[in-house]
């Protein structure tokens, strides 16, 4: 086991995770942005959790890679009585007796996590969580519905407008790039907007439509019109220019626009390697290896270094693509700042030619400046650049970027603040994202009610062009669920009419029973809103109401014992789990001859209700199985 203490951010998003669990929310969000060891972190929570409440848990991501390094992280780090599993399309180890499984969401497809009982686990890790809206990703979240969430990303806003905080609530911890360079946790960033191809002509022309008010101007005229293709040759010869800064090769992640351009550029570079996922697994594990031990010195790339796999030595990053994600910048970014033994800093190249970009790298500077609470350095070089500096940071923006920058900020367009919101005409302007975060409303809820609210075009802080809503008229229109409802005490449950109302967990939690069988019974159950006990609106039910609805649960039923079983009329009883672990029969085949067994309900080990199958009946069942087969 790995002793190694936790930082100070670290110990902030563990304390708040079960300030979570204590307050009877069921779901939480730790935003932790690239390098900062969001998996080690989790490793901690786990820890704590099974100390606390045992069970199993489930971590699931979205690359084997990234399931297999983490099992990897938390078994070096656990205590040796905590046992991990790992499966994957091709692997299965440890499946039925670990503690915690580590898994893909390819993996975990219906058939499947079918083989689970909904309750099998409660916990579920979810890292890299951004992914989990995707269609395939989605149902298993919430197949395990009675399971704790804990979800981890750096980058929680994705680029299709979908909403995370609709599957694990707002963030309960947050702490961010520029934080992380600021507190040097993060390697230090010299930071270089690379381009003098662009056409000042044209872009003198944009600014003087610009300032006569010229509305049309937008970004895509500029990328379209200033910006020109830049020669590779041009590209490697600068790369090799500020290597020679430094006296030595420097190890490199070159991020491409394509399969093809990777092999463009790699005709340009001796000696180095491709990494895509046209590779085999074997071959992108030996040029990792390769790269870690310094026989490659530069790997091109697309996507596969965005998340999870861990590169802390490279020492330069050279954007050669764009991308319409902001996400995927930063996921890339973040591969050059993980700290290493040796290393100082990392130099980044930019050369992507977009306005996006450009507003990117500048948002990134303001808010390293601002959290560093100093005032910047600034200066021109030889080369008639400028470079903004503080301490342990620098950018460097080419002369013609500036100029694009000063372009960008003649608009008229509104831009917001830090805070999502911008202040026009006396009115405070907000998107829906930030009225979600305002009201303390689901994005449903706020959704179908925008429509009947003024708004205009405006931009984000990063500067994209988003509609803009009236605070005041979403308020308005959203009255009726701003009312002075009642909110939960700490036990998730508040009281109302000479009555007590709780959501679904704290009523299950009440009863010992099932989320599930909550859930199947809450139509039986008066209704009414509440808030939580961090404000957010719920549908809360009527405890009398559950309490009839789920009376042949609540009958005095045998318990189980630490194995998961009962003894009752001289037969073992257990539920399809334990029967699994203790007859050393898969459950799925259990589930499937459950029927032709006896049945009587009982409680597992936590107290929840379920159905117990005699453990004579289900061997004999299975032997005849395999009898018939014969």
């Amino acid at each position: 086991m790995v002793t190694k203490s936790l930082r100070p951010y670290q110990v902030g998003a563990k304390n708040a995770v079960f300030e979570t669990v204590e307050s009877s929310v069921d779901r939480a969000l730790i935003v932790m942005a690239t390098g900062l060891g969001k998996t080690f972190t989790a490793a901690e929570i786990y820890e704590e959790w099974f100390a606390r409440f045992g069970g199993k848990a489930l971590f699931v991501v979205h690359q084997v890679e990234i399931a297999e390094q983490a099992m990897a992280e938390f078994q070096a780090h656990l205590p040796k009585n905590i046992i991990c599993g790992l499966l994957t399309s091709d692997r299965a180890e440890n499946v039925s007796k670990c503690h915690i499984l580590f898994t893909t969401f390819q993996s975990m497809h219906e058939r499947t996590r079918r083989l689970f009982e909904k309750d099998h686990f409660n916990l579920i890790i979810v890292d890299e969580a951004h992914h989990s809206h995707a269609d395939t990703y989605r149902p298993v979240i919430e197949y395990f519905n009675s399971a704790f969430r804990l979800a981890l990303t750096a980058t929680p806003n994705r680029a299709d407008g979908q909403n995370i905080r609709t599957l694990f609530g707002d963030e309960v911890f947050s702490y961010t790039l520029a934080q992380g360079i600021v507190d040097g946790y993060l390697a230090n960033m010299d930071y270089r907007v690379e381009n003098d191809n662009i056409d000042l002509v044209k872009l003198q022309e944009l600014v003087d439509r610009a300032t006569g008010g010229d509305r049309r101007v937008s970004l895509d005229d500029i990328d379209s019109t200033i910006f020109l293709h830049e020669r590779l040759e041009a590209i490697v010869a600068k790369v090799r220019e500020v290597e020679a800064e430094f006296g030595r090769k420097l190890k490199k992640i070159f991020f491409c626009q394509n399969l093809t351009h990777i092999h463009e550029v790699c005709k340009h570079l001796a000696g180095s390697e491709p990494y895509h996922s046209k590779l085999s697994r074997d071959r992108r594990v030996a040029v990792l290896a390769d790269f870690k031990a310094g026989n490659v010195q530069e790997i091109l790339t697309r996507d596969m270094f965005n998340e999870g796999i861990d590169v802390p030595d490279a020492e330069m990053l050279v954007f050669l693509r764009g991308t319409d994600s902001e996400t995927i910048w930063t996921q890339q970014l973040g591969r050059g700042l993980r700290r290493s033994n040796g290393k100082t800093h990392v130099v980044i190249l930019d050369f992507v030619a977009n306005c996006d970009r450009i507003m990117a790298v500048d948002e990134l500077r303001n808010q390293i400046s601002s959290s560093s609470g100093s005032d910047q350095n600034k200066d021109r070089d030889h080369k008639s650049k400028l470079l903004i500096k503080g301490t342990g940071w620098s950018f460097t923006f080419a002369e013609e970027i500036r100029n694009v920058l000063d372009l960008l900020q003649r608009w008229d367009t509104p831009q917001a603040d830090k805070d999502g919101t911008f202040v026009k005409d006396g009115e405070v302007w907000v998107t829906t994202y930030q009225l979600t975060r305002i009201l303390k409303l689901s994005s449903n809820a706020i959704s179908s009610r925008v429509p009947e609210c003024r708004h205009e075009e405006g931009r984000d802080s990063m500067g994209r062009i988003q509609i803009f809503y009236a605070l005041s008229d979403a308020k308005r229109e959203c009255a009726d669920l701003l009312e002075n409802v009642p909110r939960a005490n700490a036990n998730g449950t508040f009281e109302a009419e000479g009555e007590t109302w709780g959501a679904v967990q704290p009523l299950a939690r009440i009863l010992g029973v099932s989320n599930n069988a909550i859930n199947d019974r809450r139509s039986l159950c008066r209704q009414k809103p509440g808030k939580t006990l961090r404000g957010n609106l719920q549908t809360f039910y009527s405890l009398v109401d559950a309490k009839r609805a789920c009376a042949d649960l609540l009958k005095n039923v045998p318990r189980a014992n630490q194995n998961g079983t009962f003894e009752a009329e001289g037969e073992i009883w257990g539920t399809t789990a334990s029967l699994s672990e203790l007859l050393d029969i898969p459950r799925r085949k259990i589930q499937l001859i459950g029927s032709t067994c006896r049945q009587q309900p009982g409680k597992d080990t936590v107290g929840r209700t379920w159905t117990f199958y005699s453990a004579s009946d289900v061997k004999k069942a299975c032997e005849d199985v395999g009898k018939k087969k014969t």
